[in-house]
């Protein structure tokens, strides 16, 4: 009894952070985005033995922004050249409900990709989780 209990609790609260969020759409994710604070997940690759490495990323981030723009360019400005995105292609995965990020080149492909973004409305909070990576990143338009 006690295990049906709380898979229902469960359940209704999943429910509920569902109910309460919401992707932005193609016509909200054009412009400029800068990055406010993130949320690091706990098992992360530098959770143990690299905290300077990891101090050294989360603070590229704070200062990192995102360019959505209306002709589909994408732009990632990062203090780290290596992990910088310029003359991008972005479009809108509807199975996957994310945002794509290619070369130009690739732009008519789903593979390969430079970046995948999902986005979470919540309250007046706006996400942008990066697949693959173990930031969630609260961000702000410009």
């Amino acid at each position: 009894m006690k295990i049906k209990t709380l898979a229902l609790i469960t359940l209704l609260i999943i429910c509920k952070f569902r109910a309460s969020s919401q992707d932005l759409n193609e016509k909200e994710i054009i412009g400029t985005w800068k990055v406010l604070k993130i949320q690091v997940e706990p098992n992360n690759p530098f959770s143990t033995d690299k905290k300077a490495e990891l101090e050294i990323l989360k603070s590229a981030f704070l200062k990192s922004v995102f360019y959505f723009k209306e002709d589909h360019n994408f732009t990632f400005n990062l203090e780290i050249d290596d992990l910088k995105i310029t003359k991008a292609h972005w479009k809108y995965e509807e199975a996957t409900k994310s945002y794509l990020i290619q070369e130009w080149k690739d732009k008519n492909l789903k593979k390969p990709l430079l970046m995948e973004i999902t986005t979470k409305k919540i309250g007046d909070k706006i996400i942008f989780m990066i697949s693959e990576s173990f930031f969630e990143l609260e961000v702000r338009k410009e």
